[in-house]
């Protein structure tokens, strides 16, 4: 039996266009070619011009269905989590924790780490540490307990041993750099090729182009959320980080932690090709509307919201997708660079975008089909449906 299938009248959204009424062949789990394709003896789908976007890849996602990153007392979470994601569209993650003590982000990372074999679903491909270095005025949904003072020297020594012990698992670190430890973070991300990211943070415009042009800070964490607003006499990280090419910034797509006429002013300003949409999904994503935990503290799901009972945003309810539909339905963004922005773009910022990211040959054959409405209809993961 032919392991080929041909993937006909297809709506191929690639990096910058989108290729009505053409064909897919996928050989061996991978892409054996695009374009306009005659069949052979092996199966053919008819797409009815539907379309085929790469499989999502998301570097801040918590959780899902009821599961998150810090569960890790609990057998069998991380594989349902990573399921649970591919079921959503996401091919590949980065596990998120949250701000916590040394013990824990070790029995964290540890869980991980000998779980990564059993992982049948969406590829974990590193991690990402939200904490515990952030700033107690911009904690957000982090428990504000969990946040050490920055003149700590055991805990920068103890997280020190952490990333030493973990650093080829760790990919990204976020933290505040304007903490008395900011520099000796960043400092510690650069020594083991980590990406050092600006989060949860009340740095000033001078306090943030000095971490990233004498640091190596390049990343800011889901971008406007935690952190200072623009104003014009105080521009504030934002600017700091826009105005400089090799600063790369989170989105938060949903619809709710930022609107999307900022979310489309943002890539306007910035360029398509250094922004990365991320969902920060929670343990919510998935699940009807209720009480859930988030990093040790009670949120509450209305109408797909998710928010601590003070109100703040905690958070979000939804897959990554839903943030391709926000932008594709509210005309914002063409598919094809709302779909790159969670796609290739964070493929290339994780260095993998030589099997994921887009639907170019030799990649692998890792997709979504979704209708007009940018609605999930299937997915594929090298070449077998998943859904």
């Amino acid at each position: 039996m032919s392991d080929k299938i041909l993937f006909k009248n297809c709506a191929l959204v690639m990096p910058d266009t989108v290729l009505h009424n053409c064909d897919l062949l996928v050989a061996g789990g991978k892409i054996a070619a695009v374009g306009q394709l005659a069949a052979g003896d092996h199966p053919v789908y008819d797409m009815e011009n539907q379309y085929l976007i790469p499989g999502l890849i998301d570097l801040h996602v918590h959780g899902a269905a009821g599961f998150d990153t810090m569960d890790f007392d609990q057998a069998g979470a991380l594989p349902r989590l990573a399921s649970a994601l591919l079921s959503e569209g996401t091919v590949a993650f980065l596990p998120t924790t949250m701000s916590c003590t040394m013990s824990e982000l070790t029995a964290v990372l540890d869980n991980i780490e000998r779980q990564l074999p059993a992982i049948d679903g969406a590829d974990i491909v590193g991690t990402h540490l939200e904490g515990p270095f952030i700033s107690p005025q911009a904690v957000g949904a982090q428990s504000p307990d969990k946040v050490p003072a920055d003149d700590d020297r055991e805990v920068q020594e103890a997280f020190a041993a952490v990333v030493r012990q973990y650093s080829h698992l760790i990919r990204i670190v976020s933290f505040a750099p304007e903490r008395k430890d900011g520099q000796f973070i960043a400092g510690l991300c650069s020594h083991h090729r980590i990406i050092a990211s600006c989060a949860h943070t009340r740095a000033s415009y001078e306090q943030m182009v000095e971490a990233i042009e004498r640091w190596g800070v390049d990343n800011l964490t889901h971008s406007f959320n935690a952190m200072p607003g623009i104003h014009h006499r105080s521009p504030g990280p934002l600017v700091a980080a826009m105005e400089n090419d090799r600063v790369w910034m989170e989105l938060i797509a949903d619809g709710v932690h930022v609107h999307p006429a900022v979310l489309a002013l943002t890539v306007a300003a910035r360029g398509i090709r250094r922004i990365c949409m991320v969902s920060d999904g929670t343990r919510a994503v998935g699940m009807p509307d209720g009480k859930y935990e988030l990093g040790g503290q009670e949120i509450f799901v209305a109408n797909g919201v998710a928010r601590l009972a003070d109100g703040t945003i905690a958070g979000s309810a939804f897959p990554l997708l839903a943030g391709v539909r926000t932008m594709v339905n509210s005309r914002r963004l063409a598919i094809y660079d709302a779909v790159r922005l969670a796609s290739l773009n964070p493929a290339r910022r994780l260095g993998i975008d030589y099997r994921l990211g887009s639907l170019e040959r030799g990649k692998e054959a890792s997709f979504v089909v979704v209708d007009r409405e940018i609605s999930r209809r299937q997915v594929w993961r090298r070449g077998l449906r998943i859904n």
